[in-house]
């Protein structure tokens, strides 16, 4: 499973520390002292710690807009080759960007490999009629996903049965479109 990815918030704060520190760096130029020590009056010095900042601020915004993905992008949406797996529910996370279920299952050599897969985010789960409780540690699940581009035991949700429950089946839609809103 990949690492969590920042949140918009998260991404707008760091830049707003970057932005700031610059800042005071600006300005302990223009008052002639940066922790203690006399700094010149340079004319040049000025200009690019004031280039710097405005650098920081014009780049800020495209961190938010590289930070999300469609999710062609990442995973291999082509039905044949979808994989079907059973398992058993280690985690399942409610929340933004990405609902996320881990989950353990038991290769033909009886190793037990720990897979992860999306969905969508919480609020298009929520018209589907998913909540919190969807899954639990321990429910058994039949999951069916289209594999990550890079490999690995993790993938994008297509169909899932809880319990013997088919709770969601979403190939066709995935099929058409790779927008996070349907």
């Amino acid at each position: 499973m990949r690492e969590r990815s920042r949140t918009r918030g998260e991404q707008r704060a760091t830049a707003s520390i970057i932005a700031s520190r610059v800042g005071r760096l600006y300005i302990a130029a223009q008052s002639g002292n940066q922790n203690g020590n006399s700094v010149s009056s340079d004319p040049m010095k000025n200009r690019l710690l004031l280039s710097l900042l405005l650098l920081a601020s014009v780049l800020a915004p495209g961190v938010v807009t590289f930070a999300h993905h469609g999710t062609r992008a990442a995973y291999i949406v082509d039905p044949a080759k979808e994989r079907s797996l059973t398992g058993t529910v280690t985690r399942f996370r409610w929340g933004n960007p990405h609902v996320y279920v881990l989950f353990d299952v038991t290769d033909e050599k009886g190793n037990v490999v720990h897979w992860g897969a999306e969905t969508r985010p919480p609020f298009v789960m929520a018209k589907h009629g998913w909540s919190r409780d969807t899954m639990k540690p321990g429910d058994q699940i039949r999951i069916t996903i289209f594999p990550a581009k890079a490999g690995g035991p993790y993938g994008l949700m297509s169909k899932v049965f809880i319990n013997g429950k088919l709770v969601l089946d979403d190939e066709q839609t995935r099929l058409q479109t790779d927008t996070d809103n349907q």
